[in-house]
């Protein structure tokens, strides 16, 4: 049966570095990946990012349907965002296991690879601290904590 990991962390938090050191036999999906260019450059534009994230869960559900163990690396900071991936697997009877990267705004914003502004970062963590506080998982659903530096 396939399992599912949900990695969260702001940008710069090191999900994409995490996710495929620590999960090397599971697909591994995200929305940057709509990002890269045909010649692997990474080119963000927001006008994209509701496709991008279509096409991460529709990369998701194929994996689940492959029978693959998937890594969800997004920023998944809010509820909704969680949801939209625990739902359908908790449904489905999987293993879900979240794993949350908490990491310095200070340096995730030096860490972070796709220009995302100073000012998303600092939203981004403020959202992702206070869903980690209120976060309320389905029975079954482990919730790991990982401090990134």
């Amino acid at each position: 049966m396939p399992k599912v990991t949900i990695v969260r962390g702001i940008s710069g938090a090191g999900k994409t570095t995490f996710a495929t050191t620590n999960y090397p036999d599971a697909v591994v999906v995200a929305a940057d990946d709509a990002h890269v260019d045909s010649d692997g450059v990474y080119r963000f534009d927001l006008s994209l990012a509701g496709q991008a994230h279509d096409m991460c869960f529709s990369r998701f559900c194929a994996a689940l349907a492959g029978g693959s163990d998937v890594v969800v690396a997004n920023t998944n900071t809010s509820l909704n965002e969680i949801s939209r991936y625990m739902g359908p697997a908790v449904a489905a009877g999987f293993p879900v296991e979240i794993v949350s990267l908490f990491c310095d705004p200070a340096v995730g914003k030096k860490r972070n690879v796709h220009s995302v502004p100073a000012e998303v970062v600092d939203r981004q963590h403020a959202t992702f601290v206070q869903t980690t506080v209120e976060m309320v998982l389905p029975e079954g659903v482990e919730h790991r904590v990982v401090v990134t530096s």
